[in-house]
């Protein structure tokens, strides 16, 4: 069952891989914590992310890769397993509207994002962070689900800047990392 949910993730850079006969990458995986589906620039933010719409425009983007909605068991499902890099960045669930105040207390003169100010950016901006999905961390709707990953190897994915749209969910790492790595799946 592992290697059929696997398949989607793997059948875009194994294919790849098979076709350029690559020796085995190194292997980056880059987790960004609450960050929202259309927060990088590369899937229409507004705040520049030069580096990951690098990675991006030489790479792969997905558009329907899937986290668990939580932090905790996103990150477990990736822990269950530079001429050569295969690099992974995605998040760990979408933008968080947890308003949590800490310490001293928020306060509500202090610029936003400054070290007075505990608050997260709420519920309105977390949706907003979504775009164009519904909601967010927590939450079972796309907003809270839907994780923007890029993929770049470029030795072996001749693609450069392309979507996919193939559904993918963080339990494919790990069985799709294994078998880039020339290892087998535990029976």
């Amino acid at each position: 069952m592992k290697q059929i949910t696997s398949l989607t993730l793997a059948a875009s850079l194994l294919l790849a891989s098979i076709a350029t006969a690559a020796p085995q990458p190194n292997i980056l995986v880059i987790v960004a914590d609450d960050m929202g589906f259309s927060d990088p620039g590369c899937y229409g933010g507004e705040i520049r992310t030069p580096n990951l719409d690098k990675l991006a425009a030489g790479g792969l983007r997905f558009t329907q890769f899937y986290n668990t909605a939580r932090c905790w068991p996103s990150r477990a499902c990736i822990l269950d397993a530079f001429e050569n890099t295969l690099i992974f960045f995605m998040s760990d669930n979408g933008a968080s509207a947890e308003q949590i105040i800490r310490g001293e207390r928020h306060d509500q003169t202090a610029p936003p994002g400054s070290a007075k100010t505990f608050l997260s950016i709420g519920p309105g901006w977390s949706s907003a962070a979504n775009t164009p999905f519904r909601l967010h961390k927590s939450w079972v709707h796309e907003g809270g689900i839907t994780t923007p990953l890029i993929v770049h190897w470029p030795q072996c994915l001749p693609a450069r800047g392309e979507l996919r749209h193939n559904p993918g969910h963080l339990v494919d790492l790990a069985p799709t990392i294994l078998e880039l790595a020339g290892g087998k799946w535990p029976d």
